[in-house]
């Protein structure tokens, strides 16, 4: 089975074959960021992976984990001898072929480079801090779900029931430790966000020993919105105002 080849440099891990790019998103449901070309809209190589996405390839199996630190000046782009002379707008590189232009998405000197491998435990000691991501990130991918970075709507992430080009993400997950304060300004940010967007907030729970399973809690809106919750209040205190004439009259009517 072909594996991937995933360079880590500095706090990036990178895959410049598109080939590459196409089996991690279509085979193994990870979806990263194409990181190529110089605005948003010029998405293109290399794919850009969160810690978690790479170490799960790597401790899955279908990914090798490459040591490229320090990085080239230029790992951002192709070697300059690799650039045809006919090089397109935005710094990509293009080469007349038939009469169609090919887009150059490897990187020549990466690929050239002798790199060592990292072994989980290796990669693990690069980026502690991410650890208890990592686990809810696997917990998520083995429920079946594509998972992508949830920064956009105030989470950690977001998750899809199928491929983010064919769905809309259901759920914002929101990573959260055992001990750690969490304020109820915080969960009602986090379920007004969620709901303002047509999704769920879910809470993802770490146990501190980090051997207990990951707990998910659903952030539930009351039916009917704020407002019917406000309605339901003002109904009650007019109900037990008018309990309370109703029992005092009839006190005061009474003869006896």
């Amino acid at each position: 089975m072909r594996k991937v080849r995933i360079y880590a440099s500095r706090d990036r891990f990178l895959v410049w074959e598109a080939r590459e790019i196409h089996l991690l998103r279509f085979q193994h449901r990870l979806v990263g960021s194409l990181a190529g070309g110089r605005q948003a809209a010029d998405g293109g190589p290399p794919l850009a992976l969160q810690f978690e996405e790479a170490l799960l390839a790597l401790e899955e199996g279908f990914a090798h984990v490459l040591d490229a630190h320090p990085p080239p000046a230029d790992e951002h782009r192709p070697a300059e001898e690799d650039v045809p002379s006919s090089a397109g707008e935005g710094g990509r590189a293009w080469a007349e072929e038939g009469g169609f232009r090919a887009i150059h998405t490897t990187n020549e000197r990466m690929a050239r480079r002798a790199l060592p491998a990292l072994s989980p435990a290796q990669l693990r000691s690069l980026c502690t801090a991410r650890l208890g991501h990592a686990r809810v990130f696997r917990e998520l991918w083995g429920r079946g779900l594509y998972i992508s970075p949830g920064q956009a709507f105030g989470a950690d992430y977001l998750c899809y029931p199928g491929d983010p080009i064919h769905y809309h993400a259901h759920a914002l997950v929101h990573v959260h430790r055992t001990g750690q304060r969490l304020r109820p300004l915080e969960l009602i940010a986090a379920a007004r966000m969620a709901g303002s967007v047509k999704k769920t907030a879910v809470i993802a729970e770490l146990d501190a020993s980090g051997v207990a399973p990951v707990r998910f809690l659903s952030l539930t809106p009351c039916v009917g919105g704020p407002s019917a919750l406000v309605g339901a209040s003002v109904g009650a205190g007019r109900a037990g105002r008018y309990a309370r004439r109703k029992r005092t009259c009839g006190e005061s009517s009474d003869p006896t």
